[in-house]
């Protein structure tokens, strides 16, 4: 059968592009001719055009800038760089850009199902009706299969009622995170499946080769890695878990997040492909990162998982690596946790997922 895939991959974030690649190939093992839609995510919310449009403007018209700004967009295209390099290789992208729901309609009428997924397409802060089929009639919603989604947050509240109209429309439903099924039969009053995020649900071969195809020079023969999406306060452990003196504190630098971790060496350009080579090589992770947190456990490093948001926070996401580490059995690595490793439920719920999209595509 003919899948196309509608996720997200804007935003240069290493989890969100390795989740893209996952879902098309899953399908495809399958059996499956799959493509994923090029979807310009930013047409549902303009404001994140302007930035990247002013920051591009800037770089290659060399305007007289000051070092740390012109160092910054020096860092910014590198790693674009990188991440197009990536999609390119990799990724099965239709030839058009979809940019609104009308293009998407068109797009659509080329498959027979559609694969919304993963990531956080239903999180009500970066609510897009498009990831809910919306851009099809209701009758043809059907076609419409969500393969782990993340709602983001753990705040019934935030759903606004559109979401729910649109959740309610959908002939099927599954989540990424229990929290957020238990929101999603709140809303629907439907029972949800928790299935695995895409990136465990592929072949470790896949993720070494792709690996070793990226390899850059390492900055020592014994590092530890970091990988940090937000700025919470707690990072001021930092210091107590950098561990051994002559190990040296390697941070993997993004340039549209902010903080800074007291680091060694900034690997900055680094994209999707290098950033598992570097997990891989590492001697130890420390990170906030879901995705992260994943390669760590799938190359079998050490790790240490910092929880990204504070207790209460009505954004918070913290949820979602509790119910990673539940699945993987590695409780005792988030840091402060008195919680012992449990067995784990990753080979079960990766059958349950994988019958969960054969059932659905059939």
């Amino acid at each position: 059968m003919n899948i196309g895939v509608l996720t997200r991959r804007y935003g240069f974030n290493m989890g969100s592009s390795l989740q893209a690649f996952a879902i098309a190939k899953l399908v495809e093992t399958l059996g499956h001719d799959v493509q994923i839609i090029d979807y310009d995510e930013s047409s549902a919310h303009i404001a994140w055009k302007i930035r990247p449009m002013v920051e591009h403007f800037q770089y290659n018209v060399r305007l007289p800038l000051w070092d740390g700004k012109r160092a910054y967009l020096t860092h910014r295209i590198k790693q674009e760089r990188r991440f197009q390099k990536f999609e390119k290789n990799y990724m099965p992208l239709t030839e058009v850009m979809c940019r609104n729901g009308n293009s998407l309609r068109k797009q659509s009428l080329g498959y027979d199902w559609i694969v919304v997924g993963s990531d956080q397409i239903w999180n009500p802060y970066l609510f897009d009706p498009n990831y809910f089929g919306a851009f099809l009639s209701k009758d043809d919603r059907s076609k419409i299969i969500p393969y782990a989604p993340s709602i983001g947050t753990s705040d019934l509240s935030a759903i606004p009622d559109r979401e729910t109209e649109l959740l309610n429309a959908l002939s099927v439903l599954s989540c990424r995170e229990k929290e957020g099924a238990d929101i999603i039969n709140k809303l629907t009053g439907r029972t949800v499946p928790v299935v695995l995020d895409p990136t465990l649900m592929i072949d470790f071969d896949v993720w070494e080769s792709i690996a070793n195809a990226h390899q850059i020079e390492l900055p020592a023969d014994e590092y530890i890695l970091t990988y940090f999406l937000g700025n919470n306060e707690g990072y001021s452990i930092m210091d107590e878990l950098k561990g051994e003196k002559d190990c040296p504190l390697v941070n993997v630098a993004m340039f549209n997040k902010p903080f800074k971790v007291k680091s060694a060496i900034d690997m900055k350009d680094v994209g999707p492909g290098e950033f598992l080579y570097l997990i891989k090589n590492a001697k130890r992770v420390i990170t906030d990162s879901f995705h992260a947190t994943i390669f760590s456990w799938v190359f079998e490093r050490e790790m240490t998982i910092i929880e990204r948001f504070k207790n209460g926070e009505k954004q918070g996401q913290n949820s979602r690596i509790h119910t990673l580490v539940s699945v993987l059995g590695c409780e005792s690595k988030i840091y402060g946790s008195s919680e012992q490793d449990s067995p784990g439920k990753y080979q079960d719920l990766k059958k349950a997922s994988l019958e969960y999209l054969i059932n659905n595509l059939s």
